[in-house]
């Protein structure tokens, strides 16, 4: 049978080294009296400390710095691939820069757009969206400023939809130029998602989940 206290096993090598303290090495002894697991493992960690094993020389150990550099340029070299854009990156970042908040705006703005398309709200919901939906600048659309999620007809839903997407695709390649590196002097124009704070997106983000949840 395998043993599962694993707070015993990492005590085994040191107990083979004999190099543990009285309490830890009876705390082995006591253990290992009644586990099989744990005593063979034990007695291939004392036949391998008693293989001798070859000096590789000089040359090798003076090389080995040369090689493990070689190596690791060498994976800094490897193509990596491209993503324009990682919610983790983001998530990561308690304090990222405004713009990256408010590409997480544009996504949410999509997923929402999008889910309300396809679904009805349920009832007691559509106040909610509509007040968080009230802190984007939906005029930006060419809809009314202020205007309510929870007002829109098809015809408006499907135009800030387009507008949301081809936003999403913009902040999207000026991402990708920038690399996500913190260089915010080519997202200026974008400045309009920029008052959108951590806490109402991650509200957003929730009362979604909520309807996806109920519908």
């Amino acid at each position: 049978m395998k043993c599962t206290q694993k707070n015993v096993k990492e005590l085994l090598p040191g107990y083979a080294d004999e190099t543990l303290a009285s309490p830890e090495r009876h705390r082995v002894e006591a253990h290992i009296e009644s586990c099989a697991d744990c005593g063979t493992e034990l007695q291939m960690l004392r036949m391998m400390a008693a293989e001798s094993v070859p000096d590789p020389g000089e040359t090798f150990w003076l090389s080995l710095p040369g090689r493990v550099y070689r190596a690791v340029e060498e994976e800094k070299r490897k193509p990596k691939p491209k993503r324009w854009f990682d919610p983790g990156i983001v998530s990561g970042m308690p304090f990222a820069p405004r713009w990256a908040w408010g590409t997480v705006a544009a996504l949410l703005l999509v997923a929402a757009v999008s889910f309300l398309l396809v679904r009805p709200l349920p009832e007691g919901k559509a106040p909610a969206l509509a007040s968080i939906g009230n802190e984007y600048e939906y005029d930006l659309a060419g809809l009314p400023a202020g205007v309510d999620l929870a007002e829109l007809d098809r015809d408006e839903m499907q135009q800030v939809s387009a507008w949301a997407d081809s936003k999403l695709t913009e902040v999207g390649r000026a991402l990708q130029a920038t690399g996500v590196n913190g260089q915010e002097t080519q997202l200026y124009e974008y400045e309009e998602y920029w008052d959108l704070d951590r806490a109402a997106l991650e509200r957003f983000s929730k009362l979604l989940q909520e309807v996806k949840q109920e519908v």
